[in-house]
């Protein structure tokens, strides 16, 4: 027998309630499970499985999550996505330098609900709040920034537009 690693992705009509993911928790403990969510709401869990093939950990692990999911009375659920591994693989993988979310032009221009043109402008426009990773094909290639440097950037308030005129304007045009 085998240890194996499986992750699935299991869509539903409404995303969890706490008291339903302490439920898979509980039913899938043989399993050593971690539960959570994607960023859709879909349940992400991860399984410990000890099956002879690839396919039996796979069928095992499918059979007791949507079981349990069931029985949790997690509604309209299906299974979306499936990863599975060695255990020796899941192992290599976990020791593996993490890879931070890197954006392109367009990702942020995306996110920010902007054309790539407005992204470029940005980009000349704050040089130190905005700087690129990467530079690819040299100095006038496409950039690539981290993007939590977008995030921060579109959190914090910039003012928009010409700045005001300080002091009495209509005195300094009678000066002129």
């Amino acid at each position: 027998m085998s240890h194996w690693s499986v992750r699935l992705v299991l869509a539903s009509a409404a995303p969890p309630t706490e008291d339903q993911t302490e439920y898979l928790y509980t039913k899938l403990a043989e399993f050593d499970p971690a539960v959570g969510q994607d960023e859709r709401g879909n349940i992400d869990l991860n399984l410990a499985v000890a099956a002879n093939t690839l396919a039996e950990a796979i069928d095992s692990a499918t059979d007791a999550s949507e079981k349990a999911a069931r029985d949790a009375g997690v509604a309209d659920i299906s299974v979306i996505e499936v990863e599975a591994m060695t255990w020796e693989e899941f192992e290599r993988r976990l020791e593996m330098p993490p890879v931070p979310e890197l954006w392109s032009v367009s990702e942020a221009a995306q996110y920010l609900g902007v054309s790539n043109q407005r992204i470029n402008q940005l980009a000349a426009a704050y040089p130190e709040a905005l700087p690129a990773v990467v530079k690819l094909a040299g100095e006038r290639g496409p950039r690539i920034w981290l993007a939590d440097t977008w995030r921060r950037f579109a959190d914090n308030e910039r003012r928009t537009g010409r700045p005001r005129l300080t002091g009495n304007v209509k005195a300094s045009a009678a000066s002129i």
